[in-house]
């Protein structure tokens, strides 16, 4: 009850995210790069979603771990600097071809998802694992929007600030039940959107907006492609 009042649309966040994955994205086949989700079921305590496990992610590989000069100085140093590892790790992008290829993968799961009427609307690198061959799987469809079948969609205003698209940013929070029209409702523009934010994020380890707020973040967002200045290189 709690979570509930904490976060009014999580019934259907778990049920968008059980139609998307065992009926919505299956046909023809399952796709390669989205997570394969086999059965999900529940006692009286709990839901279970059983799935392929993953245990690695996309955005721990964007992160550099030995800083330059982390080895230099006194033994006394060193030993705090041991100590205070966690705190050091920066997020440095990667290589140009490794983010080539898992931007390939990515296209190539959104084309699979869009083609069906599926809207991820939270494409950034937190939802992305990696599997043993070290290609992107494609996870967390709560809070994905269906364009076919309308009755589990959520408000417009959701997604991670540094990724959402204007259209995300100035969106309904009533779930598309007021008539608005000069707000334009997200579709698949927006993944791509937040693709291209993904983009600057491989290669630099930043977002294009990030902002300390993200009410700061959303107002750059907004305003970006009226004023090209605020576009990072």
């Amino acid at each position: 009850d709690l979570y509930k009042r904490q976060h009014p649309n999580v019934y259907n966040e778990i049920q968008m995210e059980r139609r998307v994955l065992l009926e919505r994205l299956l046909e023809p086949h399952h796709h390669n790069y989205i997570i394969r989700m086999f059965h999900a079921f529940q006692d009286f305590e709990n839901l279970y979603y059983l799935m392929d496990l993953h245990t690695n992610d996309l955005w721990t590989q964007l992160r550099y771990k030995n800083l330059p000069g982390y080895n230099s100085g006194d033994d006394d140093t060193n030993n705090n600097r041991a100590a205070e590892k966690e705190e050091a790790l920066v997020m440095m992008g990667c290589h140009r071809s490794t983010a080539k290829l898992w931007l390939y993968q990515l296209v190539d799961a959104l084309e699979h998802m869009h083609q069906r009427g599926i809207v991820h609307r939270d494409l950034k690198a937190e939802n992305i694992l990696l599997n043993s061959n070290n290609d992107i799987v494609l996870i967390d469809f709560g809070t994905a929007k269906d364009l076919m079948f309308t009755d589990l969609n959520g408000p417009e205003f959701v997604g991670t600030p540094d990724f959402m698209s204007p259209e995300a940013v100035t969106g309904r929070d009533d779930g598309g039940t007021k008539d608005v029209a000069d707000i334009a409702d997200t579709g698949p523009a927006a993944d791509l959107w937040a693709l291209g934010a993904l983009t600057v994020q491989l290669q630099t380890g930043h977002t294009p907006y990030w902002s300390p707020s993200p009410y700061l973040a959303f107002l750059k967002i907004k305003k970006a492609l009226k004023y090209p200045n605020l576009r990072r290189p």
